[in-house]
């Protein structure tokens, strides 16, 4: 045909549309595409203008997600609360800090407490 490369597939096979792949898999149509574009996913074109993809090229694009060694380690570190923990640093800081809202108008400051998290909570100033 031209010079165009053409692939060809058995008819018998589940030839399904875009649409129809982005569903299974749960992903926008549009991703879909690009994963096409990448050659990431086969596709067939079924005329001039209709793509088509074969139902037992979908597994070809899922793969099982495992964390990066980097990851692991970072959450076993955080598992042990206590690591590096230091009674006698936690006196100290607690005796550095006394006092230190002394003469603090504690109504004004819970005012600015309330509104910090009605702020947080919506993204966006109250």
């Amino acid at each position: 045909m031209d010079g165009v490369p053409t692939m060809t597939t058995n008819l018998d096979t589940d030839l399904i549309t875009i649409a129809e792949a982005a569903r299974r898999l749960r992903v926008s149509a549009l991703t879909i595409k690009r994963w096409i574009a990448q050659g990431r996913l086969l596709a067939y074109r079924v005329g001039p203008r209709q793509i088509r993809i074969r139902s037992e090229d979908l597994p070809m694009i899922v793969s099982l997600v495992t964390p990066s060694p980097r990851i692991l380690a970072a959450d076993k570190e955080q598992r042990d609360i206590w690591a590096g923990y230091d009674p006698e640093k936690v006196k100290d800081a607690l005796r550095k800090s006394a006092g230190a809202l002394a003469g603090v108008d504690r109504h004004a400051l819970f005012q600015d407490i309330h509104a910090a998290r009605r702020q947080a909570s919506r993204g966006r100033p109250a």
